[in-house]
């Protein structure tokens, strides 16, 4: 009777220890799933960060010229954990900022460098940026040159876009289909976001023969190569993006202004194929 009685406590004993190795092992399993499900959503929602760096290049003033170039560029940070090459596009962003100068950023030092050592060269300019867009997908901003040697002040301004992930410039050819944005600028589907004159309104924008000339213009400018190495800030096919336009950059001339240009901001809930 009492060896029976003594199995019995043995086998109790045993399939007690296995569901408490059981339930053990089911609240690791939990915790880890918890874990990374915790640590993933915490990756998803790192953003990154930018930082204003800044270049600048002058010397003294001699007798008739001055020289000096100051030059904010974003460059992007705390890109740990995320799948992207952020090296790369930090140097796209330096290649947007320095493209008054040269289509990269080396050859602009370079020219920078050996330019101010003539002491006939003269420059003033600035070079700023308004960040419109960042994510982990994708940055956007607007480029501001303001330069004044003396003489009336120039000043120009140009939308970059990145696919952080890929590190390579955004065209609207990759972001929207072509017909529809000019469907668009037909229809008066857009606001003006800058251009050569502060006074030309936003309802001088959208008089017929305005509009008419702003579709020719893009028409012309379309087929009009990508940047190709570095960056051209002339192309029409540069973007900007947030969270309602797509910014496009393109000149115009055509009497309004000479040697001009215009940023214009279509609504992307009106492009029905936006990417």
């Amino acid at each position: 009777m009492k060896l029976r009685q003594n199995r019995e406590i043995k086998k109790s004993i045993k399939i007690y220890r296995k569901e408490v190795f059981c339930g053990i092992v089911g609240i690791l399993l939990i915790s880890l799933i918890v874990f990374y499900t915790v640590l993933n959503s915490m990756e998803n929602k790192r953003t990154l960060q930018v930082k204003n760096d800044v270049y600048s290049l002058g010397r003294e003033r001699n007798e008739t010229n001055i020289y000096n170039i100051t030059i904010n560029y974003p460059q992007l940070e705390d890109g740990i954990g995320l799948n992207i090459d952020i090296n790369k596009v930090n140097s796209l962003l330096k290649d947007a900022a320095f493209s008054v100068y040269a289509k990269t950023y080396v050859k602009a030092v370079a020219q920078l460098e050996e330019e101010v050592q003539d002491a006939h060269a003269y420059a003033g300019d600035v070079i700023d940026y308004d960040l419109l867009w960042l994510d982990n997908d994708y940055i956007s901003l607007v480029f501001s040159i303001d330069s004044c040697v003396g003489g009336p002040s120039y000043m120009h301004q140009y939308p970059v876009t990145i696919d952080i992930e890929k590190g390579q410039y955004i065209y609207f050819s990759d972001f929207a289909d072509i017909n529809e944005i000019l469907q668009a600028l037909q229809t008066g589907n857009f606001e003006v976001y800058a251009g050569t004159y502060s006074e030309f309104s936003s309802e001088d924008a959208h008089a017929p023969d305005v509009i008419k000339q702003f579709s020719e213009t893009f028409q012309e400018q379309v087929s009009a190569s990508t940047t190709g190495e570095g960056f051209d800030r002339f192309s029409s096919q540069n973007i900007g993006l947030d969270q309602q336009y797509l910014h496009i950059y393109f000149p115009f001339e055509k009497g309004i202004s000479f040697q001009g240009y215009y940023i214009l901001g279509i609504p992307k809930n009106k492009l029905e194929n936006e990417n």
